[in-house]
């Protein structure tokens, strides 16, 4: 039996396609977009973010302006209501209280932190949830940190239940575990991971349903998990590190500053339990700060560094497709501190929340987002022409063989709806218009927008709906 004429056709165009797919290719980001300037100072720059109803949040620490001793920081939330902003004050500072430490989180819809305070020189560390228009005090208990040092704080949610490891001494060698559950709060030290120097950055995770805490030091940086109510550390890194799950097992991105040379590298383990492996993402550069996310089983890292053209710094953020990484990088901002970048997601799509201190007087907050996607498309129409023909097969292999213009609407030139952008979708076109082939999936032939929304992007809307 002869092919049919779109086999022989697909046979024709194999040889010319790269290894790729247009379905996998990394988020592409907009400029970072200013919030506003934070009076933060010579102070700890911790930025964290969150998803609040669907939209981005973005919880932070700034100078009391109503404090004119400079001692008291307080804890910002700033939430998106469309394209405007509105900001609430979780604890304000004052000259007797200052809050220098946080992490922040989301649990049943509402915002929920653990803050390190000093108040009348007793620190305690406090978990808030927010409750309509004011906050609760869910717990509070007194250690012994102060907040003279470089250093962090982290929780996670277990099953509904808040899980924080913090330090617990002047100088930030020992860790305390909070535990809330139905009965009430507990806590104790953690002494498997004492004897590894001063502590400088502490993250937490969720992997295979048991926390996971990266405590990251001079002694670099060690992983702790949990299994049968036993807590055990393994040194993973040299470097500070923060901690994710992707896969269902631990992965960290690891900062080394040392003299020279600086790196990050992406840590995983290629087995639950196995041998770590390391992906260089910068090497032999100035490194600062950076973050580590997985969304959609994607690991996305945001870090400074230096920038080539300038001699500054500059925002790269970086994305494994793959086994290979795409990175995209912003000059004129950059960092300093361990926690002023945050990689967050909001409705399955990455966003970054960066503490710039390249300005001069003080510092500026920024949000980073994906670039919009469009409201409606027609699918099979490759080429934006709102028509569906043998061009938009043309437009397609041009694109995938030859790195020829993109489609304007990735979902559009998805034909058969399967999430990826291949010679599948060029056959199924051709089919469609030259053999009377099955017709692209919805939303075709009308213009609307996707009723199956997968990664594919959208850069313009292609038709009007």
């Amino acid at each position: 039996m002869r092919p049919s004429l779109g086999a022989s056709l697909q046979a024709f165009f194999c040889w010319l396609l790269v290894a790729r797919s247009a379905g996998d290719a990394a988020e592409s980001f907009q400029a970072p977009r200013l919030i506003r300037a934070v009076e933060t100072g010579n102070v700890p720059h911790i930025v964290k973010g969150l998803e609040l109803h669907g939209a981005p949040a973005v919880a932070f620490l700034e100078h009391s302006a109503s404090d004119p001793t400079g001692f008291g920081l307080s804890l910002r939330l700033i939430e998106t209501r469309g394209e405007s902003w509105e900001e609430t004050t979780v604890l304000e500072g004052s000259p007797t209280l200052r809050v220098f430490l946080f992490d922040a989180a989301v649990r049943d819809g509402a915002p929920v932190v653990c803050i390190g305070v000093v108040e009348d020189s007793v620190t305690t560390i406090r978990f808030l949830e927010r409750h309509g228009a004011g906050w609760m005090e869910l717990h509070r208990e007194t250690v012994e940190a102060d907040a003279h040092f470089e250093s962090h704080l982290s929780f996670t949610i277990l099953d509904g239940k808040i899980l924080a490891l913090v330090p617990d001494d002047s100088t930030s060698y020992r860790l305390r575990l909070f535990v809330e559950s139905d009965s009430g709060w507990t806590s104790a030290p953690v002494t498997e991971a004492g004897a590894r120097g001063r502590i400088d950055l502490i993250s937490g995770a969720v992997v295979a349903g048991s926390p996971a805490f990266a405590v990251s030091g001079n002694a670099g940086t060690a992983l702790g998990m949990k299994s049968s109510d036993v807590w055990s550390f393994e040194q993973v890194a040299p470097g500070w590190g923060k901690v994710a799950t992707w896969q269902g097992r631990p992965a960290l991105v690891s900062m080394f500053s040392g003299p020279s040379p600086s790196a990050v590298s992406f840590l995983f383990q290629e087995t639950p339990g196995g041998l770590w492996t390391a992906e260089p993402l910068a090497k032999e550069t100035t490194v600062r700060s950076a973050d580590l996310a997985v969304i959609g089983d994607v690991p996305i890292v945001a870090f400074w560094e230096q920038d080539p053209a300038s001699n500054g710094l500059q925002l790269t953020l970086a994305q494994r497709i793959g086994d290979s990484w795409s990175k995209q990088s912003f000059s004129k901002y950059g960092g300093n501190w361990l926690n002023d970048i945050d990689v967050f997601e909001v409705k399955g799509r990455p966003y970054v929340a960066v503490i710039d201190e390249q300005h001069v007087p003080g510092n500026q907050l920024y949000l980073i987002r994906p670039a919009p996607l469009a409201d409606a498309f027609r699918r099979g129409d490759s080429n934006g022409d709102e028509r569906i023909d043998i061009s938009d097969t043309i437009w397609t292999i041009n694109f995938l063989a030859r790195g020829g213009a993109a489609p304007p609407c990735l979902e559009g030139a998805d034909a058969n709806d399967d999430g990826r952008l291949d010679l599948g979708d060029a056959v199924y076109v051709m089919n469609y218009t030259l053999l009377g082939g099955p017709r692209p999936a919805a939303p075709s032939p009308e213009c609307a927008g996707d009723p199956t929304p997968d990664e594919l992007a959208c850069a313009a809307p292609t038709c009007e709906a």
